[in-house]
């Protein structure tokens, strides 16, 4: 473990930022290529029809068309569409970049074209005429379940995976329980809504074979691995570059428009140049988080859970992505979350229905989970009139049962809940009492939720079991330029979350240097060696252990040189901020960087070394890490309009090891401010025809500043034991609990009105239903 630092634990300036901030970013829409076409999509219209016929002679008459690809070319040439997870169990029907002779929800995209430049081709496209029979729409993911109506004719029931998970003995638990309570809760649909929309630049040069891919992505290796299965291309003739990118949020992985524009450049032999409208992308793009819960819980008159079942339905959409079963599956492993139950039962559907695909999105099915087992931790409270703290206190897993195997399977490597708890319950500085009005007329409540987040994706073993065709780990090329500055090449793709000053402080502190020494190299599958890309609250946790061990490799052999260079043997050396010593004469010194420079030169170095510094490592980490945290909310109701306002936001979190307070502080509140934003205003609606009616940020409302309050962050810093930094991830977690921090604070401010929240959104629309009802139902 390192204890001496002079970089890490300090919230150093992000080494982009200036950059960014004076304009100079470049972004995919800023690829500009010689001869470079634009595509446009035709999308369909119907939920769920049968293609009839596509007439393509007018748009073909245009001489700026220069390409058309339908799914019946896709098919001919049998580019099906490529899944980089597909895990034991998981029914997977044959995928296609366009449509297939039927359209399964509306705006999947039925024809492609390219054209001379933008407007053409989307006025090419206007020239299209597709006939269709429209089929029964299927939108309920319990109807879908029972209907009749297939989406895909070899999935008799919609159901794309069906799985049990269970531990001790639940049924015995719940019958001698004194207690048992019964709730289906109701997660509502969302969409990723980054500054960025996603877009793809393809050019194929026919002379050589090879494709040069420009992509608003955050794993490039892995676009390049699903361009070369999809269009049966070897990856060496693959180049994905990504450079700046403006958000992800996990939904920025690759999707099936990337291998059409692909398809097209082919085609023609010229770039091909797509960025989706804003439109396009709540149409097409992956959606998340739909899911019903029946779940039931028995405890004890103390206020013990004793046993857990849930039988969840995920509302998966028509098509598979390269995550979307995924998400749900960790919500069923997630449930138990920060408590010490033994005896579980959850039954998870995964259940196709005719809206657009769901795949990653931050928090990556964690905050379905939270939602549910804090909304249940409250009714626990509330049954036997007990503090809500005081109930998570009495469950959750003491700091002794570390490390911790959950009933679900998975491992908690490291923690300390309640500390976290306790520090966050003191921390309140303001009225915590519900339900009565204050002078302005408002109510205010108090609520709180706490949260488990599994971070750092890895290791190797664990996605194979999860069944990725790809590992957990990562590399790092680490190189030492003959004037000693270092260049870091890695697999990771900072997209706005600070990783790249993050990587670069890390490296800079275990070397003892300057900051501005490091460059962090990225984005490009020609230079990076292969890496698994940011999501999973990974880049930290992985990317900065992946430098600790590559610092210490190129250590060993600066230590080589620096000995030969000073007439001592190795063992008699020392390393402080960048500068090797000889222990009992500290004047007899050399810098690391004149240890580069000559090694770099080749001349006079000891026999057994090669000329050169540079090492390239595979840090593939022992298990995954977990963060965690408490958040307490105060609620505001004006009950003339309904409307809710969070005035106090308090969060208490613990990521291990903290790289740059800064960072992790700017992590927190984003995460929180979408959490927020996705409880509050944001949601995916369809009518009952399976028409999108939130296509445009006029419908699907964003948080701004006038609707976030001030977060109050302090922090816990209980290193990990899962690897040598001691860091957790902090990317996801202030996302995860908030819709249930949010839902207890409402109740408590509306207590006088007897209702449970156990759906969300809460906008205030749905609280005005309940509030003006003379009976006012759950929510």
């Amino acid at each position: 473990m390192v204890t001496e630092n002079r970089l890490i634990g300090r919230s150093v300036r992000r080494k982009n930022g200036v950059r960014l901030v004076a304009g100079r970013g470049f972004f995919l829409d800023d690829v500009k290529l010689p001869t470079m076409l634009y595509a446009s999509f035709v999308r369909s219209p119907y939920a769920h029809a049968l293609i009839k016929r596509i007439d393509l002679q007018d748009a073909t008459r245009l001489s700026s068309v220069k390409a058309v690809l339908t799914g019946e070319d896709v098919v001919k040439d049998g580019r099906t569409f490529p899944l980089l997870y597909r895990p034991p169990g998981v029914r997977v029907p044959r995928q296609f970049c366009l449509a297939a002779g039927k359209v399964r929800y509306v705006g999947e995209p039925v024809v492609a074209l390219a054209a001379d430049d933008r407007y053409m081709a989307l006025d090419a496209a206007e020239l299209v005429s597709v006939e269709y029979e429209p089929l029964p729409a299927v939108l309920d993911v319990e109807e879908a379940v029972k209907t009749d109506v297939k989406i895909y004719e070899e999935i008799d029931d919609n159901v794309y995976q069906h799985k049990i998970i269970r531990a001790g003995n639940p049924e015995e638990a719940l019958n001698s329980a004194d207690f048992v309570v019964e709730k289906r809760f109701r997660i509502h649909r969302q969409a990723g809504a980054p500054l960025e929309p996603h877009g793809i630049v393809a050019h194929y040069d026919r002379l050589d074979g090879t494709l040069t891919v420009w992509s608003a992505t955050q794993i490039p290796h892995g676009v390049r691995m699903a361009l070369s299965l999809a269009l049966d291309i070897p990856q060496q003739k693959i180049k994905v570059i990504a450079r700046d990118v403006g958000g992800g949020f996990g939904n920025y992985k690759y999707h099936p428009e990337d291998i059409a524009v692909c398809l097209l450049s082919m085609k023609t032999g010229l770039p091909v140049k797509w960025v989706a409208s804003r439109r396009e992308l709540f149409l097409s793009g992956y959606h998340a988080r739909e899911q019903v819960h029946y779940a039931k819980v028995g405890f004890d008159k103390s206020g013990r859970i004793l046993a857990l079942q849930d039988r969840m339905y995920a509302s998966v959409g028509a098509y598979l992505a390269r995550e979307t079963t995924a998400p749900p599956l960790v919500t069923a492993l997630m449930l138990p979350g920060p408590y010490d139950i033994r005896n579980v039962l959850i039954e998870l559907y995964c259940v196709a229905v005719n809206k657009s695909t769901s795949s990653a999105y931050r928090g990556f099915g964690q905050p379905e989970a939270n939602f549910v087992m804090e909304r249940i931790v409250d009714i626990i409270a509330r049954e036997l009139n007990l503090e809500p703290a005081e109930v998570r206190m009495r469950n959750m897993i003491k700091r002794e049962q570390f490390p911790y195997r959950a009933a679900t399977g998975l491992l908690y490597d490291s923690g300390d809940f309640q500390s976290v708890l306790r520090k966050a319950v003191e921390s309140i500085d303001f009225d915590s009492r519900g339900s009565n009005p204050c002078e302005d007329g408002k109510l205010r409540g108090v609520g709180m939720a706490f949260y488990v987040e599994v971070t750092g994706f890895g290791p190797a073993k664990t996605p194979s079991i999860l069944g990725t065709v790809h590992g957990g780990h990562e590399s790092v090329t680490l190189r030492f330029d003959p004037d000693g500055g270092v260049s870091i090449f890695t697999g990771l793709m900072p997209h706005g979350q600070g990783a790249e000053t993050t990587l670069a402080q890390v490296a800079a502190d275990l070397l003892g240097l300057e900051l501005d020494d490091v460059k962090i190299i990225y984005g490009n599958t020609e230079e990076c060696p292969y890496g698994h890309g940011t999501f999973g609250s990974r880049s930290a946790v992985v990317g900065s252990n992946a430098i600790f061990k590559a610092v210490n490799a190129i250590k060993e052999k600066a230590r080589k040189i620096a000995a030969h260079m000073l007439e001592v043997n190795e063992e008699d050396l020392e390393y402080d901020s960048g500068v090797f010593y000889v222990k009992e004469a500290r004047e007899k010194a050399v810098h690391i960087k004149d240890v580069a420079r000559l090694a770099n030169l080749g001349l006079g170095l000891p026999e057994e070394v090669e000329p050169g510094l540079e090492v390239t490592v595979f840090y593939d980490p022992r298990g995954w890490t977990i963060s965690y945290g408490a958040h307490i909310v105060q609620a505001e109701i004006d009950l003339e309009t309904c409307s809710i306002r969070i005035p106090r936001y308090l969060v208490v979190h613990d990521c291990g090891r903290i790289l740059n307070p800064a960072v992790v502080d700017g992590q927190i509140q984003g995460g929180a401010a979408q959490g927020i934003g996705g409880t509050l205003l944001e949601e995916i609606v369809y009518d009952e025809r399976g028409q999108l009616l939130t296509t445009s940020f006029m419908d699907y409302a964003l948080p701004t500043a006038v609707e976030l309050p001030n977060f109050t962050i302090k922090h816990v810093e209980t290193y990990s034991t899962a690897n040598p930094l001691g860091v957790r991830g902090a990317g996801e977690g202030a996302t995860i609990p908030s819709a249930a921090a949010i839902a207890s604070a409402v109740e408590n401010a509306l207590k006088g009105f007897n209702i449970e929240i156990v759906s969300t959104p809460l906008n205030p629309g749905r609280l005005w239903k309940i509030v003006k009802k003379p009976d006012p139902e759950h929510l």
